[in-house]
């Protein structure tokens, strides 16, 4: 059971993380390796939130 601080913990991460994808596929050209970290970082980051 994910308490609340934690899971607004989380869930900004997660936010934060998605911004940063956003501004890295806004970015000509992407870093592609970096782009590949973020996209990790985010789907482990949205598994935990699930």
């Amino acid at each position: 059971m994910v308490r609340d601080a934690e899971r607004i913990q989380l869930e900004n991460r997660r936010l934060k993380i998605q911004s940063q994808l956003l501004a890295l596929e806004n970015t000509p050209p992407p870093d592609t390796i970096v782009l590949q970290q973020r996209i990790l970082a985010y789907q482990q980051a949205q598994a935990i939130y699930d």
